[in-house]
């Protein structure tokens, strides 16, 4: 069996929906997930919202089920509703008893001495219902201050937050690593930390994102929500489909020594109903593979325990899509390390570096001193170039690569990744940097005018300028060694290395 391919079945519950007359169906769709679980005996984690935490329907299931089939993991899932403000004295500010909007429903929506006061409040509620408090915790982010108090007061052993994503729901998490775990920075909690210290808490990206199609929902428009093609079983276009749902859990899954994760299941908000279909498929097709010994089935605090264990800082990890589905003929090779995410893409235009997303300690998000004040979330990194967010209607950003080659392989050993190109040229993954060799090497930078980031492209260095939601704008110079640096454009032979 491959030691090192875990899944999480993660549901997390809500107590309402404003978003609907009927919220009764709530109730009805947790007890449907615990059913299918205990239908192939599958261990699930379940995060439970403060509104469903005081519900003692909500109680009462979990502790008998809990009892009976000793599988199940209980946490808590970080969304701030109504009931938990007026426990702790807040002023609830939003429309609805639970109201999504990032400055409301989210932690980063209050000052950072509230935070603590909401987190120690969902954590002592949690002890006196269940006589301990969890291990695991949740939602759709979490912002630095909260996770570090969390870890520091209460010993938190996992984290699940959201996939890679943009705008979609009003939040942005934009450059992280794409899927696995990491540590988080203690300065930008969607960033695995690069500097001496870090937050230590394993932490994993939620939802099984499509490597290839994701990332470039809605290109051209990165003012506009993308959509998702993800693991989640109610997306027709994906999580709900048995073919995709087989070819992700392939690729994701591979027979060596890398960690693999990801994450399946819902939150109840979107009824039973709606996930039946592509849940029970999904469960046929799990139940097979861990048969067949492809990955295991761990519940949350468990994969963050084995992280740990085999981990003392974020490891090189890495995503290879040959294909997804359907198949364009489109592949795609995502490596992550403590420094910096690359993605080196294969379509219609041919190979080029879409992304390249570095992680500096000195990178803070915004809230590490202040509130959300509008209704969306945006957690970012520093982008060398950004295919998606730096793309327009008329331009598709990207490293654009000499001699145009249309087909890549890739080659990994311990930390190190070789992908070697159609035209002879190799790219050499390292955490210290991309490398290139080959005869002729010309990487040009191809961006809108629209684009967040400033560059200079000088001898031997490249310094970026990104403001992006930030108060001050940052600033980061890359050193080059080797080849002839023109504007935005690096171009030489033998040998050419960018230095993160």
């Amino acid at each position: 069996m491959p030691v090192n391919n875990y899944l999480s079945i993660i549901n997390f519950v809500r107590d309402v929906e404003p978003r609907c007359d009927d919220d009764s169906y709530l109730y009805p769709t947790v007890v449907f997930e615990l059913d299918l679980c205990r239908r192939y005996g599958f261990p699930n984690t379940l995060l439970l919202q403060y509104d469903a935490l005081i519900d003692e329907k909500y109680i009462s299931l979990i502790k008998e089920r809990s009892a009976a089939d000793g599988n199940i993991e209980t946490g808590l899932w970080f969304e701030v509703v109504e009931p938990l403000c007026r426990a702790v004295g807040i002023p609830w500010r939003g429309r609805y008893p639970w109201d999504w909007h990032a400055d409301v429903g989210f932690l980063t929506g209050y000052e950072p001495g509230e935070r603590i006061t909401l987190i120690d409040e969902c954590f002592e509620k949690f002890r006196s219902v269940f006589g301990y408090h969890p291990t695991s915790v949740g939602s759709w982010f979490i912002d630095a201050v909260s996770l570090k108090y969390m870890k520091e007061k209460y010993g938190v052993r996992a984290c699940c937050i959201c996939k890679e994503q943009s705008l979609t729901d009003g939040y942005t998490l934009w450059g992280g690593i794409w899927s696995g775990g990491y540590y988080p920075s203690p300065s930008n909690s969607i960033l695995p930390a690069s500097g001496d210290e870090d937050i230590h808490i394993p932490t994993f990206r939620m939802l099984g994102a499509d490597p290839i199609r994701q990332y470039d929902m809605g290109l051209g428009d990165p003012s506009k929500c993308q959509g998702v093609a993800s693991l989640e079983p109610v997306y027709s276009n994906s999580g709900a489909g048995s073919e995709w749902v087989e070819n992700f859990l392939d690729l994701t899954f591979r027979d060596d020594e890398y960690f693999a994760f990801t994450q399946t299941g819902q939150e109840n908000s979107f009824g039973k109903e709606s996930i039946e279909k592509g849940l029970e498929a999904q469960f046929e097709i799990i139940d097979r593979y861990v048969k067949e010994g492809r990955f295991e089935i761990k519940n949350l605090t468990d994969v963050g325990d084995i992280f740990a264990s085999k981990y003392e800082t974020t490891p090189v990890q890495y995503t290879l899509f040959e294909k997804t589905v359907p198949d364009d003929g489109s592949s795609t090779f995502w490596y992550q390390c403590r420094k910096f995410r690359l993605n080196i893409h294969s379509d219609e235009r041919g190979v080029r570096i879409r992304d390249f997303q570095l992680y500096s300690p000195d990178f803070k998000e915004k809230y590490i001193d202040t509130r959300e004040e509008s209704h969306e979330a945006e957690f970012r990194a520093l982008p060398v170039i950004d295919g998606f967010r730096f793309s327009d209607e008329k331009i598709v950003a990207g490293i654009y690569i000499g001699s145009n080659p249309r087909e890549f392989t890739v080659k990994t050993e311990g930390e190190r990744a070789e992908v070697t190109l159609d035209n002879g040229m190799q790219i050499i993954l390292t955490p210290e940097g991309p490398e290139f060799t080959g005869e002729e090497i010309s990487l040009e930078w191809l961006y809108s005018e629209s684009a967040e980031a400033k560059y200079a492209f000088q001898p031997g260095k490249i310094s970026i300028e990104f403001a992006g939601n930030m108060s001050e704008p940052y600033r980061a110079e890359l050193t080059v060694e080797g080849g002839v640096v023109s504007q935005n454009k690096i171009t030489g032979s033998g040998h050419i290395k960018i230095c993160c």
